[in-house]
């Protein structure tokens, strides 16, 4: 596997962790928490993605 591959994989099957002290926003982590749903049916398309983000930073 290449460099990033374990990430990757972890992603893939939703078993992935913050860092400890956690320096990002409960906002930031449900915008990442909704990009990787491992679930492809429930993966949001670009669109929804652009719409949480826009309403996290108006």
């Amino acid at each position: 596997m290449g460099p990033g591959a374990s990430i990757a994989l972890a992603a893939i099957n939703g078993k992935y962790s913050y860092p400890v002290p956690n320096p990002y926003s409960d906002r930031i982590r449900q915008l990442v928490d909704f990009m990787l749903e491992p679930d492809p049916t429930r993966r949001p398309f670009i669109n929804q993605v652009i719409a949480l983000t826009n309403s996290l930073y108006p």
